[in-house]
């Protein structure tokens, strides 16, 4: 019986998985055959399909913000909850609708951006989470200067306020914060 002979990859076989000729004594590498343009554009022939328009995952849900409120984790975390779900709702005017599962908005308005994107959002809320409370401050905080140094301990994102409880901060100023929040969307979009 004969025994089978393998052979051994080298370390550039290894790494480029490309398999080598030889030819008189030299090592010579195997040439990939080269794409066309209209080769990436087509598949069997067919022109190549244009991706779906992305979808926004944050909508509103049926779920209710009493709901939302009862998982946040501590009874602290509730209670702040609650007394936000007050203040959104004095200063919007607007009932608490439930956004992607977790976050507590109201109002709605509708952007469009240059590239075409458009979609619905709300003007205000904020969200339980298991670090913090994060409090949507949809226009950012650039031109709130004055407000933000005196509003006391929090950190922010883009459009985000994160605060480990509201304690941490005064509660005049994170009501005016809010209230022109609300006042600068109305003003640029259309809001319901």
């Amino acid at each position: 019986m004969a025994k089978k002979v393998t052979r051994r990859k080298s370390a550039s076989q290894k790494k480029t998985g490309k398999k080598k000729k030889k030819q008189s004594g030299a090592t010579v590498r195997k040439a990939k055959p080269k794409k066309s343009a209209s080769s990436s554009l087509k598949v069997r022939g067919k022109p190549a399909r244009k991706k779906a328009a992305a979808t926004n995952k944050t909508v509103p849900v049926s779920k209710s913000p009493e709901a939302v409120i009862a998982a946040a984790r501590t009874e602290q975390k509730q209670a702040d909850c609650r007394e936000l779900l007050e203040t959104m709702r004095t200063i919007t005017g607007q009932p608490a609708v439930v956004w992607g599962g977790s976050i507590i908005g109201f109002g709605r308005y509708h952007y469009k951006y240059e590239s075409g994107r458009e979609g619905d959002s709300f003007l205000t809320g904020f969200a339980p989470r298991a670090q913090n409370l994060v409090v949507y401050i949809m226009p950012g905080f650039a031109n709130q200067p004055d407000l933000m140094n005196r509003l006391g301990k929090y950190k922010t994102g883009k459009s985000c306020l994160y605060l480990n409880r509201l304690s941490d901060v005064n509660p005049n100023v994170l009501r005016e914060l809010i209230a022109q929040s609300v006042a600068y969307m109305r003003s640029k979009y259309e809001c319901t």
